[in-house]
């Protein structure tokens, strides 16, 4: 029996659907843990880039014109699209991010991966692009994996808190934002403000389980370590076996 358009289309993506935050100051590990974590997912994704973070290795440079091509031909098929929007000025740069959502939403069934989402959204409901609205709205019935980064978590949109399903925090350098983000995953301000490096938190938001670790690197790719939660107690070590004893009541080998 030949598998239906669906069931080809289902195999490419996670059958569920996800909304993935990832916030830090500039050399916490953001990008490194976007790339761990589409490393485990299968090529169907769009990445918007205003900051030129990825490459190749993320996938195929494109403008808008020639993703929309790019969709149409790969229909319910893989296709890894990178779009640098290459400008900084806010309106063009939020017109493309629009077009790039609506791009996003029609394709379906991918990850849409948004690095530094302040510079596109905002917390006034007003200068928030149409094509993000609805894809925040939408994106689980159109079986979209979202993965937005930022630097500044008091300049995004809201709605990320209520829509996420999984919200990562690394070292914040300012006060307001530690406090927002202690309270977003109910852990002790003390234990965000006390982040380090590449250190992060983060709660599951559907089943209330927080983690904790390191972001680090094996041969040359990342890695996400564990570590133990602010006064966890340690469990010490005892000897696999009990020392001998020599013939003059001494330990021996």
């Amino acid at each position: 029996m030949n598998p239906t358009t669906a069931q080809k289309t289902a195999r490419l993506t996670s059958a569920d659907p996800f909304c993935f935050v990832i916030v830090g100051a500039p050399g916490t590990g953001k990008s490194s843990a976007i790339r761990l974590q589409l490393a485990q997912l299968p090529a169907r994704r769009l990445v918007f880039d205003p900051m030129n973070e990825y490459g190749r290795d993320a996938g195929e440079l494109v403008s808008l014109a020639t993703m929309q091509r790019r969709l149409v031909a790969a229909g319910p098929g893989p296709f890894s699209l990178v779009h640098r929007p290459g400008t900084d000025d806010a309106k063009p740069l939020k017109a493309k991010f629009d077009a790039w959502c609506r791009l996003a939403f029609a394709a379906g069934n991918l990850v849409a991966v948004v690095d530094e989402a302040a510079d596109v959204t905002s917390p006034n409901r007003y200068e928030i692009p149409p094509g993000w609205s609805q894809l925040m709205r939408q994106f689980r019935h159109r079986s979209i994996q979202i993965i937005a980064a930022t630097q500044r978590p008091a300049d995004i949109d809201k709605r990320l808190w209520s829509f996420a399903t999984r919200i990562r925090t690394g070292r914040l350098n300012f006060s307001n934002d530690q406090r927002e983000l202690a309270g977003v995953l109910n852990v002790e301000l003390a234990e965000v403000a006390g982040l380090i490096e590449r250190q992060w938190i983060e709660r599951d938001m559907r089943t209330g389980e927080v983690r904790r670790g390191a972001m680090e690197w094996k041969r040359g790719r990342p890695l996400d370590v564990p570590r133990a939660a602010p006064g966890a107690a340690l469990v010490e070590k005892k000897p696999a076996t009990a020392p001998r004893l020599n013939a003059r009541g001494r330990m021996g080998g």
